[in-house]
Parts: structure tokens; sequence; C-alpha cells
């Protein structure tokens, strides 16, 4: 049973007499490069990050590690948070798994250096522990194709409770964006993709085999993008010397570079490198046509910043990405906020530090927008400008005063505003299961 989506092909294999073909016997492998994690093996919403001994490619995004969580999956993120179910995951059988109920229960990992194994070995659902226990793994291999086999699966998926904890068979890829408040930095997830197996087709002896496909993220250089013949629309952007078809894992570096505006498509046809000449006559083409027919000045192809891009996929749902004040953007289906305090968020390798934060390029590219169309007004910003920027400054001053009175006077009714609504007592997420992560490094 095959079923073909963008970013994998999925495949289910129901005769029981295969499972030896996807089933891994961890106890007849070498017993050095097999690890009992003791302490998810006697745990609940835990999870512990190891190091694989080969690059993953997990939608086309090169990974050095994952997060083992005893909940059934494995996390992918670049960030760690408590809400590791929500996505970037690969889950065999995400559900409420509890290893405490059962002496037996047990994980277990193995690395050979072209597979990462990890195993969940008899282990009971909290909220329905009379089902019996279950054993399955997840497999990643270096290709970046991915295995999930059940040995032993004593109810059908569909009759797991999921009113404690999301119960999911598949994978999930997500991009973050920052966010910069008032005293903090929001991160919020935006799911773009997501390949969800039909649970009715999991019980014993059976197996689910994902194989990856290329995507515009996996191509390095200018002329196998554009001449990519795959289902993504690639673009080549010149600023981040990368392909994409604008949603992935960088999209933040995408949009805050300008890669999706209107004279980037001019890469689709001609490499930089090929025809500089021919790439500057298109530019000048194209800025005639684009002032003779909208009267509006078309941006130079140089000044990318200034300009505000679109989305045009439409594999995508077409619901505004408000976060980013970018109009006619897409919001792919699924979002998550996660907030926390910017120093606290740890910074993996998988990401450029240097890379600028969501926060700085709306408003940036925004005012310089405002800076250039005011050099062409005769740089007059108007009385009902003026007036607009002081409201906001009196607004602001009173604010900070109010804060202050109310610390100074915690019984009055403004410190008891404060103690009420402090940010520890926020919560967020609530119908997503709540992990602790460990870090464990091999």
């Amino acid at each position: 049973m095959e079923d073909h989506h963008l970013y994998y092909n999925s495949t289910v294999i129901l005769e029981p007499q295969r499972i030896l073909e996807f089933w891994v016997d961890l106890n007849r492998m070498d017993q050095f490069k097999v690890i009992t994690h003791d302490m998810l093996s006697k745990s609940y919403r835990r999870a512990a990050t190891v190091s694989l001994s080969f690059d993953f490619p997990f939608y086309g995004h090169i990974l050095k590690n994952a997060t083992i969580a005893t909940g059934g999956f494995l996390y992918l993120g670049d960030y760690m948070h408590s809400w590791l179910a929500s996505t970037q995951y690969i889950a065999p059988l995400m559900a409420n798994f509890d290893t405490r109920l059962n002496a037996n229960s047990v994980i277990k990992y193995a690395d050979n250096g072209t597979d990462f194994i990890v195993q969940w070995e008899e282990t009971a659902l909290q909220d329905f522990v009379s089902a019996g226990t279950f054993t399955f793994q997840a497999r990643l291999r270096h290709t970046g194709d991915i295995v999930f086999a059940y040995s032993k699966i004593p109810v059908g998926v569909s009759a797991i409770p999921d009113s404690e904890h999301p119960v999911r068979i598949g994978v999930s890829d997500a991009y973050i964006i920052d966010r910069a408040m008032l005293f903090h930095t929001r991160k919020i997830i935006y799911e773009y993709h997501r390949v969800e197996i039909k649970k009715d087709n999991i019980a014993n002896l059976t197996a689910v085999y994902l194989t990856a496909l290329p995507s515009c993220i996996t191509l390095k250089d200018c002329e196998s993008c554009i001449s990519a013949d795959i289902h993504f629309d690639c673009s080549w952007c010149i600023q981040t010397q990368r392909c994409s078809d604008g949603m992935d894992r960088y999209r933040h570096d995408w949009l805050y570079n300008g890669c999706d505006a209107a004279s980037q498509q001019l890469y689709d046809a001609v490499c930089p490198a090929q025809s500089t000449s021919t790439l500057l006559q298109n530019v000048s083409k194209t800025t005639a046509l684009s002032e003779s027919e909208t009267g509006q000045t078309f941006p130079s192809l140089f000044e990318t910043s200034t300009v505000l891009s679109t989305d045009t996929d439409s594999m995508h749902s077409p619901l505004p990405l408000t976060p980013l004040n970018f109009p006619n953007h897409s919001l792919p289906f699924n979002t998550t906020n996660v907030e926390t305090e910017s120093n606290q968020i740890p910074y993996p390798n998988t990401l450029n530090p240097t890379a600028p934060n969501e926060s700085e390029y709306p408003e940036d590219m925004e005012h310089k927008s405002v800076v250039q169309n005011s050099h062409h007004r005769g740089d007059s910003i108007g009385t009902g400008g003026i007036f607009g920027i002081l409201l906001v400054i009196i607004v602001i001053i009173a604010l900070i005063f109010w804060v202050g009175y109310a610390y100074k006077y915690p019984h009055s009714p403004s410190g008891q505003i404060i103690i009420r609504y402090r940010p520890s007592q926020w919560q967020w997420l609530k119908g997503e299961a709540d992990y602790t992560p460990a870090s464990v490094h091999i």
C-alpha cells in the first residue's frame, strides 16, 4: 500500500512474513553498539538528546542529533522546549506511554554508522493500562529514508485515547520565527508539512517505509536549482546562496534577505555566473515594463531589502502570515507559540548563529520603505504622523510610571493586577503534551 507525498513516499507493509525485512533485532547486534537508556526506561514524559554518527537528512535538512521521547517519537527540532509532540517529529507511534508502569519497559537505541534505531519495548499507556504493552521501532537511515516496524500492538491504534496526549503516526517539520516582545522573545513555530499514516493500517508485524524525495534545499548550486524537475518551484537566492521554494527551516533567512522578492524571480531563468550582462538586460526590461504597465517604480535588483515579498505556492494553506506583517503571505496549517527568554534558548550547530532575528527585519524593512517613499514626497511625514508618534511616547511613559507604582505598592489594585497576571502564571498550549527535556550527548 503506497501513498505519495511531497517530501516522502510512504509504503505500508501488511504481510507479517515480511516483517523481518524491516525489523532490526537489537539482541543480535554488537552489544557495545546497543544502549539502554536508564532514565527514559523508568520515566514519564521525558526526553533525551543523543548524537548521530552520520548526517541524517530530514526534509532535506542535515541533522546530527535526535531527541528520544518516552511518548513513542523522536523530536528533531533545533530548539528544546516543553511541547515536543507538537511538530518536527518522527513518530512510529506517538501516545501517552509511561515506562514506569511495567518493570520490563525498556527504551534502547543503536547506531551502526548508517542506521540509527530506537526501540520502545514493552511500554504501557498511562491512561489505558489494560490494553497491554507495545513494542515497536523507528529507524533513521543515512539516505534520509525512515522505517517504522511494529512487533507488538495489542489494540487498534484508533482505540488509543488522545485526550491527554496526541496519538500520531508519521513525520512533521516546521520553521521558527522570532517575535520581539517588550521584555522577552516569543518563538512562533509554523508547521509547513506533515505526513500522517492511517492508524487502522498499524497492527502486529506490520511496517511503514518512508522514502525521502528530493527537495529544493538538497540542491547546492544555481544551475541544478533552476533546472530541477521535481515537485517544487525552486528558486536560487544569491543573497543566501541557497535553493528553496520558500518553505523550509530557513524561511526566516529567506524572507529577511528578500529572496521572495519579485526581482529575485529573474534568477530563475539565468544564473549570475552564466550571464551577468543578460541578467542586467532582463532587469532593465522588466523594470521598464513594470513602470509602463502599472505606473509604479519597480525596485532595483540590488535593493531587495525594500521589497515586501509574496508567496504563491498553492500547496500551503492560504491563511495570512500575520505575525510577519507581510501582505499576501501564506500561513501553513498549524502554528505553535513557544514563549521563552532569548538568553535561555539553546543554539545548536544546525543554525547559523549570525542569522538575524525576525524581530529585526519587519520593522527595519518597513522603515527603509518609508524613508525611500518620503524622499519622493518631499521629506514630509505630516501633522498626523507627528501626533501619532507623540501619542505613542505618552502611552509608553504612562505605562512605565504605572508599572513602577504597582511594584512599589503591591497591595494596591494596580499591584494586585501585576501579581495576578505575571508571566509565570501564563499558560500556553494546554492541549499539547508537556515534556521535560534532558540533554545526553554520546
